[in-house]
């Protein structure tokens, strides 16, 4: 956990602009704007296509936010494990 909450404290997830990319990534799952693979979240590896069912508002902010915020970042710091159940923590209380 303390790998995690320095990511979140580093300029350089400040300096990414992640919000606007949740933002726009969002749109794209709405279909409000065609997406291309520069709006993709790293651990998204797919666009929409023309058979792909639009999100509402709140489930495509909701997949942007969880994209970006968990995913991506899973996938940089190395804890992806590969979609496996099971919880673990070294948290202490440092976000609260």
């Amino acid at each position: 956990m303390a790998a995690v909450t320095d990511y979140y404290q580093s300029d350089r997830f400040t300096e990414t602009g992640v919000g606007q990319r949740i933002y726009e990534y969002a749109l794209v799952l709405t279909g409000d704007k065609v997406g291309t693979p520069a709006d993709l979240p790293t651990s998204v590896a797919w666009l929409p296509d023309e058979n792909f069912v639009p999100y509402d508002d709140r489930l495509a902010l909701s997949d942007a936010m969880l994209s970006f915020l968990v995913g991506d970042v899973m996938l940089e710091l190395g804890i992806y494990d590969g979609g496996q159940a099971g919880m673990s923590s070294d948290c202490t209380g440092q976000l609260h």
